[in-house]
């Protein structure tokens, strides 16, 4: 402003001796003043433009948080999920090997049953030799 002012007063100067030509130093600080004054001018519309950045920041920061805050149920959602089918596989595990088990017990059975099958049949054959291949026909 002070500057301002006294360009204000060197202009009334000039208009009162007009034979005075600016020299280089006087166009060197109109021009200086002149982008003074400009940014001057400026000055509002930077301070609006700095306001609506600070808006639109918090905007942002407000829905990277609602995302935030989603993401987290879905992973939550997620690890229960995954929690539970580690379960289920662990039941389904055990449950398996339960029915190796059994198979195994099964397999067991079934080779004593072919043994007696065997053993009847071998009995069949030696007490009597005409029933023996009626009764190996009807057991095969």
């Amino acid at each position: 402003v002070a500057v301002v002012n006294e360009i204000q007063q060197t202009d009334a100067l000039e208009d009162v001796f007009p034979n005075t030509a600016p020299n280089a130093q006087d166009q060197t600080i109109h021009e200086r003043v002149g982008a003074i004054e400009t940014s001057i001018a400026a000055i509002p519309s930077l301070k609006n433009a700095i306001e609506q950045l600070e808006k639109d920041s918090r905007a942002l920061e407000s829905q990277c948080n609602q995302r935030n805050v989603r993401t987290t149920v879905r992973l939550d959602s997620t690890k229960s999920k995954i929690n539970s089918m580690n379960d289920k596989i662990d039941a389904l595990d055990s449950t398996i090997e339960e029915l190796q088990q059994s198979i195994v017990g099964l397999k067991a059975c079934v080779r004593e049953n072919k043994k007696r099958m065997h053993q009847m049949n071998d009995s069949i054959r030696s007490a009597s030799p005409n029933t023996s291949s009626k009764a190996s026909s009807v057991l095969a």
